[in-house]
């Protein structure tokens, strides 16, 4: 019940786009979908054991307790992107918090920002990991010292070259 109602809550209040389905972010990386980046915003979890420390591959670290004070470095991190996918362990709470706080932040800015997606992935990386974690295509491995978040590291967002097309 407490679920359900913060749930609805999360819903009716939130200012970012939605949800993505695991499948359909394993199927944009494989792709080596441009202009998308996974932010990862678990904290003291990103290197824990029990998830073989491991990263989705390319995501980048801002752990939520770095963004729940201020999400404005990350914004100007990631001004190119068109669009970006937050998750904690589960996206329960820490992924939708820090989503909420980035899209509002991307809204007072003035002149306003180019156009972006918004988006939290369901069932974090746990569930990520439960449907995907043979896939090790889709994983990098953090090392036990890798503490420092991309934003402290400096890090911007450059959209790299599109994938060659496709064959038919």
């Amino acid at each position: 019940a407490v679920a359900a109602a913060r749930l609805a809550r999360q819903a009716r209040d939130r200012q970012f786009d939605g949800y993505i389905e695991p499948e359909v972010l394993a199927e944009l990386l494989a792709a080596g979908r441009t202009g998308l980046v996974v932010v990862d915003v678990r904290d003291s979890d990103f290197r824990a054991a029990r998830t073989g420390r491991r990263k989705i591959r390319g995501a980048w670290h801002a752990p939520a307790c770095e963004l729940r004070n201020d999400a404005a470095p990350l914004v100007q991190a990631l001004r190119g992107a068109d669009t970006v996918v937050f998750h904690c362990m589960f996206s329960q709470q820490r992924g939708p918090a820090c989503a909420q706080a980035y899209a509002q932040h991307r809204r007072k800015i003035a002149p306003p920002l180019p156009a972006q997606r918004v988006l939290v992935l369901r069932d974090g990386f746990a569930g990520f990991q439960e449907r995907f974690g043979t896939a090790e295509e889709l994983f990098e491995g953090v090392g036990p010292r890798n503490s420092s978040s991309c934003l402290k590291q400096g890090r911007q967002f450059r959209p790299g070259p599109a994938p060659p097309p496709q064959p038919s």
